[in-house]
């Protein structure tokens, strides 16, 4: 068993969210002590993709792996497709942005990271937080930013999906153009579209996607669906399906309970927004502030919110529609899409709109709708 080590801040998770915090704290003017306390060995990192609207500087422009200025959703018999090159929708992968940012956080001295380092014990004592590892190693913090997934907990609905990258005998796809919902059904039992992202003419990656109500049971992917959805949908021959990644995302999670020095942080703080399922450029804008704050006070920002009260609260009157009339949400969605200008659908869409953006997606839908489902719980 290890001695104890002492630092300012630890973070539990070396993903996305544990990543993006400590790569924050390291490009402040001076860097906190930090320790990062990662679960999986050296080198395993995660290779899936990663999505947004590139609306700002939340990613950095030498991470981005693809663009699409135009989008398209397919939904009651129409084709929507908006055209904003100003505000792309945007792609990462996993295994490079965070190969980044483990390269950027190597440059703070003061900021060391631990691999094979699943914490098994966490106890808050005085000014401290104790850990210890599955291993035995152990650390004294100031505050922890504990960036390990919820446990289950209820939501309202999860998005559930299944991605396939396909490479077809024929040049169907268009690499300028995101297809971002391609409804298939919708009901109680959840809320079926297609989402493709081509990478060139004949490759893409299809995801078979569902929303799913809290108690309804997973949805299935079996591969012949994909393959009927390329051969039906593009009018093509699928030569091959060359990858498959899987993601359970919940939506709607209650607000995180904050108690002492140890701060639930990622997904556990309310970084998935809540009416989508996005939350990479959530998790970024949230770790640079809160890096700011540091660095002002040498203390955390709270609350800890990803987004403005407003914001969850439109969220909730969203889902509660969504769960009252799952068969109107493709006919909603195409009317945002078709009604609000592009720039402003992807400023609001990417948790980054101006109010004249909300007043303008308020216009695009049923006002008397969502009215009914304010005050409904």
């Amino acid at each position: 068993m290890s001695s104890p080590g002492q630092v300012e801040i630890a973070i539990i998770g070396g993903g996305l969210s544990g990543l993006s915090l400590a790569e924050a704290l390291a490009e402040t003017a001076a860097p906190p002590s930090v320790l990062v306390l990662e679960a999986a060995p050296v080198g395993s990192l995660p290779d899936h993709t990663w999505c947004f609207w590139e609306t700002d500087d939340a990613v950095p422009r030498d991470r981005v792996s693809q663009r699409w200025p135009r989008w398209q959703v397919g939904a009651v018999g129409k084709q929507i497709r908006p055209h904003c090159p100003r505000h792309p929708y945007a792609r990462v992968s996993a295994r490079l942005f965070l190969s980044a940012a483990l390269e950027q956080i190597g440059q703070a001295p003061s900021i060391r990271i631990w691999n094979d380092a699943r914490v098994e014990t966490l106890r808050e004592d005085g000014d401290g937080v104790w850990m210890e590892t599955a291993d035995g190693r152990r650390v004294n913090a100031r505050w922890v930013f504990d960036s390990r997934p919820p446990r289950a907990s209820p939501v309202p609905w999860r998005q559930i999906f299944c991605g396939f990258t396909v490479r077809t005998r024929e040049p169907v796809f268009d690499p300028e153009e995101a297809v971002l919902m391609d409804f298939r059904e919708a009901g109680k039992g959840g809320i079926r579209f297609f989402y493709t992202l081509p990478t060139n003419h004949s490759t893409a990656l299809v995801e078979d996607t569902w929303l799913v109500p809290a108690g309804a049971p997973a949805p299935s992917f079996p591969p012949d669906d994909a393959r009927r959805y390329v051969e039906t949908r593009w009018g093509a021959t699928l030569r091959e399906i060359a990858e498959v990644e899987r993601g359970d995302l919940p939506m709607g999670l209650p607000a995180p309970c904050v108690k002492g020095r140890c701060l639930p942080w990622g997904s556990a703080a309310g970084a998935i927004r809540p009416s989508s399922g996005y939350a990479l450029t959530r998790i970024r804008r949230a770790s640079r502030r809160m890096a700011e704050h540091w660095e002002r006070t040498r203390r955390p920002a709270m609350p800890l919110h990803h987004s403005p009260w407003w914001m969850r609260w439109m969220d909730g009157v969203f889902l509660r529609v969504m769960a009252r009339h799952p068969e109107r949400m493709p006919a909603l969605f195409a009317a945002m899409f078709a009604r609000t200008p592009p720039e402003s659908l992807a400023r609001f869409l990417d948790s980054n709109p101006r109010p004249t953006d909300v007043l303008r997606i308020m216009r695009a839908l049923p006002t008397g709708l969502f009215l009914k489902h304010v005050l409904v719980r």
